[in-house]
């Protein structure tokens, strides 16, 4: 049995050799000047018989190397290949590197099925076929505590929401937001929310099957009641999925509703932010059986701040 270094050696010795018959019995790479085509001798040696029908040369040593220690998780992608993308094998298993074969079935797996976890560098160095195998890269997109507690970090209209649905968490963290809430449209508004905000059995009561069913759907995301794995779990509260053709087949079927109840919280959103005061009035009217009936701009007052600019104010009326 030949130790690596000696498998190297010959293995090298076959590289310059089969470039020394290319070229005509030349060593040197670069093109040699001849009178007239010569007949290509046929390679004698293993490898360097290999090399030409490749044609592109004799196989790296270091890669199949690094094939045979890894025998095992290369046995186990092409499976999972054969499984979940068998049309696409040729395609993805033609790729030399690792982290472009998880990139290439990632691709085809998100037209297929459902999108995978964009964010994360597959060609990075430590990441190998083993790690890709051990679990489903699916994202998670369920609301969680972190993100309750970082309600600042989201755009006005999500706070807004936010302070009309009865909290998943402690009901002390609502004051936060209902202060924040009072910056944005005044402190008229927020009177009109309950301390505790409503609940979801009231929140699909009063806005389900209507125009403002955002609501609806907003309430249920942070609820985690939406009925879709990835929109209510989160990475705290969730460990990774093993691969399964079942929990696929799930998560495959399931897609569509997820992108119908993003669509409806963005609608929601947009709607909110065109008319943030006027419209968010109309939510609270609707949800406490109010006509909206806001004071005419012309017969306001309207008060400036200490930089000199209006302050503006309006209210709901019984």
């Amino acid at each position: 049995m030949w130790d690596l270094d000696t498998l190297r050696y010959l293995n090298e010795q076959a590289y310059l050799s089969s470039l020394k018959m290319v070229n005509g019995g030349v060593e040197s790479t670069e093109p040699q000047p001849v009178s007239e085509p010569q007949p290509r001798p046929e390679p004698v040696f293993p490898l360097a018989i290999l090399a030409a029908k490749l044609i592109v040369g004799p196989p790296s040593l270091i890669r199949l190397i690094d094939l045979v220690e890894a025998s095992d998780s290369v046995a186990e992608f092409l499976s999972l290949v054969r499984e979940f993308l068998p049309r696409h094998e040729v395609n993805i298993m033609s790729e030399v590197d690792d982290g472009q074969r998880i990139e290439r079935f990632c691709h085809y797996f998100s037209n297929q099925y459902f999108p995978l976890e964009d964010n994360f560098d597959y060609t990075y160095d430590d990441f190998t076929l083993a790690d890709f195998l051990q679990h489903i890269p699916v994202p998670l997109m369920g609301f969680s505590w972190d993100d309750y507690s970082q309600f600042n970090d989201f755009r006005d209209s999500f706070v807004l929401l936010l302070s009309m649905v009865e909290s998943p968490y402690d009901s002390d963290e609502r004051l936060p937001i209902l202060e924040r809430v009072k910056d944005i449209v005044g402190k008229s508004l927020v009177e009109l929310i309950p301390r505790d905000g409503w609940s979801l059995d009231e929140i699909h009561r009063m806005f389900e099957g209507s125009q403002y069913e955002g609501v609806v759907a907003f309430a249920d995301w942070i609820h985690s009641n939406t009925g879709c794995m990835q929109l209510d779990a989160n990475y705290t509260e969730y460990g990774p999925e093993l691969w399964s053709m079942e929990l696929v087949t799930s998560l495959t079927r399931e897609w569509p509703l997820v992108i119908a109840i993003q669509d409806k919280m963005q609608n929601m959103y947009a709607w909110l932010e065109e008319d943030i005061y006027h419209n968010f009035e109309t939510l609270l009217a609707t949800m406490l059986g109010r006509e909206v009936v806001s004071v005419p701009k012309e017969q306001m007052s309207f008060p400036l701040d200490n930089d000199g600019q209006v302050i503006r104010k309006e209210v709901i009326q019984a």
